[in-house]
């Protein structure tokens, strides 16, 4: 072979190898493109899901937090005047659901925003000694970038009455007195002027004494049980906050 030949050679062989170098690194450009790609696509689902699922836990601690928060600061406003405590206490006992829940469903929506989710639902569930506050959140981004789908996830925070006199009844505050969770409209408290007097005969033993008061019958509060009951109400309600779904 010529010195010309070798030359020529040796150039061809030199091309080819540059023209595969050149496509190696093309191609491992378009594989770390596709790879920058994917990674940021999944890094922005799970991103917007987590998200998503975040705001729905911090939506139902908060409802929860915010209806015991609402609790607390009306019974913290009982006045020590027998007499006008009994008539704040017949005030909280006679509020509608609405009133304990409007509040929890504000601090759901507020904590739902700031998790970067909307409040899509909002229910509460009242049970004997606890409510269950369930929040919807959905997120403002979607998991796709162009796409219509955004995720969303249910959460259930539960606050409920580990200590004091309170209870739920149909969603309301009630009382637990004598076993039973009586509720606003079976409860008479008995201001100390309005006390009967005790009777100055002694009862006639030949008549039958009353008949207790059955399960649907009002029953009265007063004397010595209306103090303690006040004064059980003026000491902090023991709580557990929690999430349960």
């Amino acid at each position: 072979m010529t010195a010309m030949g070798t030359i020529r050679r040796l150039f061809h062989e030199r091309r080819e190898t540059g023209q595969a170098a050149l496509l190696l690194v093309f191609s491992v450009a378009v594989l770390m493109t596709v790879a920058v790609t994917l990674i940021t696509v999944l890094g922005r689902g799970v991103t917007v899901e987590t998200q998503a699922r975040t705001a729905s836990d911090a939506a139902a601690l908060a409802a929860a937090e915010g209806y015991v928060d609402e609790v607390d600061a009306h019974l913290a406003s009982l006045p020590y005047t027998p007499g006008l405590a009994i008539g704040h206490l017949r005030q909280l006992l006679d509020l509608p659901q609405t009133t304990w829940t409007a509040a929890a469903q504000t601090e759901a929506s507020r904590l739902a925003s700031a998790n970067g989710s909307t409040l899509r639902a909002f229910s509460v569930d009242s049970r004997l000694t606890s409510m269950r506050f369930t929040a919807r959140a959905r997120a403002v981004k979607s998991t796709v970038e162009g796409e219509a789908r955004r995720p969303e996830f249910s959460a259930t925070a539960e606050a409920r009455i580990t200590g004091g006199p309170l209870c739920f009844n149909r969603a309301r505050l009630g009382l637990w007195w004598d076993g039973r969770c009586l509720a606003g409209d079976k409860i008479v408290l008995v201001p100390p002027s309005l006390e009967p007097d005790p009777p100055e005969d002694e009862d006639d033993p030949t008549e039958p004494p009353p008949p207790p008061p059955g399960p649907d019958d009002p029953v009265e509060i007063g004397g010595d049980d209306l103090a303690r009951l006040l004064g059980q109400l003026r000491q902090p309600v023991e709580w557990q906050v929690a999430l349960v779904e």
